[in-house]
Order: C-alpha cells, then structure tokens, then sequence
C-alpha cells in the first residue's frame, strides 16, 4: 500500500494535467519521500528553473520547498548544453527537430565550449577555479530550451538565477546534445520532419 501511495504521488507531481502551484508539487515529492521510510532517496527531473534551490521572484520553485524543508539533504543539480538539436512539442502539438545554436560568446553556457564530453561539475570546485569567478560569479543566465523555444529569438528564453551557488549545487554539462527519436508508431510523421502524435 505505501509503494502504491508513493507512486500515485510521484505521479500527481510529474504530471502536466496535474495543475498545481510549486508547493503541492513539492509537498507530494516530500510526501513520497517519507513513505520510503528512514534513509530513502528520491530523484526529481524538472527543469531548471523548478528544480533550483533559489530562484528570483516571489514565487518559490519547488526546489526552494526541498531545500527548505530537507537543507543539504535536498541537492540541486541543473543542466545546460553548448550546442546541438533537440526535439520539441510546437504549439500546434507536433514534435519538430530544431537545430539549437551555440552558446553565444561570452555567455554563461559557452564557459563550457571546451569539454570534451559530458561532465558533472561541483558548483563550489567550479567558483574557486582561476578565470571562472568573472564569468559564473555574477547573476547566471542559463538556456531554458522548452517547446515555445525559438532561435530566432533564444535571448529570450534564458533563466536567470540569483547566484550560481545558491541556485544549483552542481552542473550537469552536455556540450552536445542530439535530439531524441520518436518510438515506432507512436506518431505520424510529416514532410517537415515533424511529428504528429496519434
């Protein structure tokens, strides 16, 4: 009964038809948390923006209700990329590939156009390093890549952090990333490479 109850809470936070403020969505992680018992660990994927310890604004992310109600229990972990494709739901309800562009010049994510491959990176070990305090030490603005996303117009969809040390506690970088592939018979495809779900 408890795994059940865990697992329709995971589900009610994870859901999109599921249209609650960040509290009820943190509250019912926390809830699913505590059903596992002492020592249980619990992995939430959201975007950075609502899995950020510390946002701007007055409305907390659901990160912000982790970190208060767990502290260091709760660790922050956000994600960003350099360049590559992805692909993304358009508001008519395809799914369409786009070419993402780099990272501008001199912007937060192109500080990491030099790895050679993903990497998970400390956020304290990252402002002690010599030459990154400048450029990560101010007010981070990272690509939020979501399905409204248009290139044409990408400085528009950056989110910005109060600092990079109270936001995240690490950084997962994927200089590349390639766009995912839609399962067989899941959608129509059309001749713009698009895809109609059916």
């Amino acid at each position: 009964m408890q795994a059940e109850a865990a697992v329709q809470l995971l589900d009610q936070a994870e859901s999109w038809a599921f249209d609650a403020p960040e509290f009820h969505r943190a509250r019912n992680l926390d809830l699913a948390l505590q059903l596992g018992g002492a020592g249980n660990k619990l992995f939430f994927w959201g975007e950075n923006r609502r899995a950020a310890a510390d946002v701007p604004g007055a409305a907390p992310s659901v990160g912000e209700y982790l970190r208060q109600w767990h502290g260091r229990g709760y660790v922050a972990v956000g994600g960003l990329f350099v360049r590559g494709r992805a692909v993304l739901e358009r508001t008519d309800g395809r799914l369409c590939p786009l070419d993402l562009p780099p990272a501008p010049s001199g912007s937060f994510d192109a500080v990491f156009a030099g790895l050679a491959g993903p990497a998970l990176l400390p956020v304290p070990d990252l402002l002690r390093g010599r030459g990154l305090q400048r450029s990560l030490g101010g007010k981070p603005a990272i690509r939020a890549i979501e399905g409204a996303y248009d290139p044409a117009d990408a400085a528009r969809y950056n989110d910005v952090y109060k600092s990079l040390s109270t936001a995240f506690d690490a950084l997962l970088v994927v200089p590349v990333v390639t766009a995912a592939a839609l399962a067989p018979g899941l959608g129509r495809p059309g001749p713009d490479g698009c895809v109609e779900l059916l």
